[in-house]
């Protein structure tokens, strides 16, 4: 019996293909994922004090505080009659979501992180209040683990931790 060149082609690529399929292959998890909300808070800030905000968000819908001394800070502003909640910033990070436009009561609701990209989703009322004196902000402390970005708009924010 004569095996042809493209027999012999054939036979190989077929015994190629026999030997990858064989062996599993682990893909990449893509998927999205609900990160837990380890604790919130949601009111008021004072427009006027929007610059104390990390620089990475305070053109931004969203942001972040990854050390203790920047989130005590933005709690006294927040709320300076309450006192500042332990934050485990080995572990954790606090994430926040506020008003940019018009004022409008806010909520973070979920978090969702795609390939170290965590996306902030947050429930908003509807008003055409402009921002003047003050905007609706909500924190929440998460798990830090595998959180490279913060998607803040058409934006993303790079997270560096201390």
């Amino acid at each position: 019996m004569i095996i042809t060149r493209f027999q012999l082609l054939i036979a190989i690529m077929v015994s190629i293909l026999m030997v990858s399929c064989s062996e599993k292959q682990p893909l990449p998890d893509d998927s999205p994922r609900e990160v837990t909300i380890l604790a919130q808070w949601d009111g008021d800030y004072p427009a006027d004090s929007l610059s104390a905000l990390p620089s990475h968000g305070r053109d931004l819908p969203a942001g972040y505080l990854a050390d203790a001394a920047m989130f005590a800070r933005i709690w006294t502003i927040f709320k300076p009659d309450v006192n500042v909640p332990e934050v485990d910033f080995a572990d954790n990070i606090v994430v926040y979501y506020r008003n940019i436009t018009y004022y409008n009561r806010t909520s973070i609701f979920k978090l969702s992180l795609q390939q170290g990209v965590l996306e902030i989703l947050a429930r908003e009322t509807l008003s055409a209040i402009p921002i003047d004196d003050k905007v609706s902000i909500s924190l929440a402390v998460i798990p830090g683990k595998d959180i490279r970005f913060i998607k803040a708009g058409d934006q993303k924010i790079p997270v560096e931790y201390d």
